[in-house]
């Protein structure tokens, strides 16, 4: 670590440099001051959802800080094993029981190993310290905390309980069953030393937000919130203002039939030698996508016991697919797919195109 700066220089950010956080960490054992400091770092005060929080710039650390194997779940990933329990399909709407335990401290809550917490010295106005549990900023640190409570629930798992990083949801089939889960996932965490954001973490619910998401036993939907702040996004100006809205809409993406085709032209301009402002068939999709969220359906959760139907499209330049069930009140959509299609893809013949939107349909959800 020989390689490290000396000193980076001193950030000052006024009222945003809360030295009551600074108090907090110290009060709670997790800064201190430095026992030899010989570099300190460059930081920075946000204020998040959760409250203010201390992020560290910790790039040239992270190229020395040798990587955790383990495959963090995707967001959409834990939402769809939700999706697939089936206590979520087999109760009448508003029967289930959900709670949403929203964890305080996240990564501070792991301890640094013992004589490396001098790389994580820093340098403010009110002093230098340095951390002894694992700062945000550091690599390793989601997958860390994720491997913690992944171990602490891990007989839970799927089975009353879904984690992700510090937002831990209970659900139950009765309010009766909810009690004793809640009473078992409470237990573990003061077992582990977990502390609940109580203002953050709703109780005996039959819905809740979750991840970006409203999760029900209906189903699947978009953020009330989220949802308004597509439709007043403005339309994009420059190359950062596009990359800005697609990487919103990304995220809603399998809520939208054939969502690749209709941002094909938007794509279009994601090339650094783009001209702005938008063509005017740019603009029809960027408007037409606004639209398209604003009838987004509510996805329904996996149900084993009905028919379920593979739809899909082949259009010149994208593929589409929808998965659904067949019920007694009729087609209802479980989750969209949608790419573009590859340069070797775009010769094949129009049956080879059938083909190759059912193949990889299958491939999407045969797993």
């Amino acid at each position: 670590m020989s390689e490290l700066p000396e000193k980076i220089p001193l950030i000052i950010l006024d009222s945003s440099e809360s030295p009551a956080l600074f108090v907090t960490q110290h009060t709670q054992y997790m800064v201190e001051p430095p026992s030899f400091p010989s570099f300190e770092w460059d930081f920075l005060v946000i204020d998040t959802p959760k409250g203010e929080e201390l992020i560290l710039g910790f790039d040239f650390l992270n190229h020395f800080n040798s990587s955790i194997e383990w495959r963090q779940g995707l967001i959409i990933r834990t939402i769809m094993i939700l999706q697939n329990l089936s206590l979520m399909t087999f109760l009448p709407p508003n029967h289930v029981q959900l709670c949403l335990i929203d964890l305080c401290g996240a990564c501070n809550l792991l301890r640094i190993k013992a004589g490396d917490e001098h790389l994580t010295a820093f340098r403010t106005k009110y002093g230098s310290f340095e951390y002894l549990v694992m700062p945000f900023g550091l690599n390793n640190a989601p997958t860390s905390f994720q491997k913690l409570v992944n171990d602490i629930f891990q007989d839970l798992l799927d089975v009353f309980v879904v984690v992700y990083l510090d937002e831990i949801m209970v659900f139950s089939k009765s309010e009766e069953k909810h009690v004793t889960h809640v009473s078992i996932a409470i237990t573990r965490h003061r077992a582990n030393n977990l502390l609940a954001k109580a203002s953050k973490s709703p109780f005996h619910v039959t819905s809740v937000e979750y991840l970006g998401y409203v999760v029900s036993s209906e189903g699947l939907k978009m953020d009330q919130e989220k949802f308004q702040q597509i439709l007043n996004w403005p339309h994009p100006r420059n190359l950062k203002a596009l990359q800005s809205f697609l990487g919103f809409a990304n995220f809603y993406r399998h809520f939208i039939k054939n969502y690749a085709k209709k941002i094909s032209s938007l794509t279009s301009f994601l090339k650094r030698d783009s001209c702005f402002p938008l063509n005017e068939e740019a603009l029809d999709q960027f408007h037409q996508l606004k639209e398209a969220f604003t009838t987004a359906p509510i996805l329904s959760h996996f149900n084993p016991s009905l028919p379920t139907i593979v739809e899909t499209n082949a259009s010149n330049y994208a593929l589409g697919a929808v998965l659904s069930h067949i019920s007694e009140s009729g087609k209802h959509p479980i989750a969209f797919k949608s790419r573009k299609r590859v340069p070797e893809e775009l010769n094949y013949e129009i049956h080879h195109k059938e083909l190759l939107g059912i193949v990889w349909a299958l491939k999407c959800w045969c797993k």
